[in-house]
């Protein structure tokens, strides 16, 4: 296994729990089963990610609730300002760990620095 952001080789999962962070750059690490291959083996995530999938998720839902017109605009607009707070935190959040590890996140796709 590799953590998804520096890209270093785990040997094995340092803790008994699902949530942990790595040894090199410190950023929170997820253990989880794919959504695909759920009898699979487990899958090794990273916790910004999944904030940044339940974000996207959650926009499209609410957008989609307000263009039906199931939710007023108020509330549409209280959502999106909770939702930007999350999203706004979660950068925050990998940019203190990006200055203090010294490591920061790959571009998607791209190789590690």
């Amino acid at each position: 296994m590799h953590c998804p952001y520096c890209r270093t080789t785990l040997v094995e999962w340092p803790g008994l729990r699902q949530l942990e962070p790595c040894n090199t750059c410190e950023r929170p690490m997820v253990l989880l089963r794919s959504l695909r291959h759920w009898r699979g083996p487990l899958r090794l995530y990273g916790l910004f990610e999944l904030g940044w999938l339940a974000y996207a998720a959650a926009m499209v839902t609410v957008s989609g609730l307000g263009l039906v017109g199931v939710i007023d605009l108020i509330s549409y607009l209280r959502v999106t300002a909770i939702l930007l707070f999350v999203i706004g935190s979660i950068l925050c959040a990998d940019g203190i760990l990006g200055i203090t590890t010294g490591f920061e996140q790959p571009p998607p796709g791209g190789p590690a620095c």
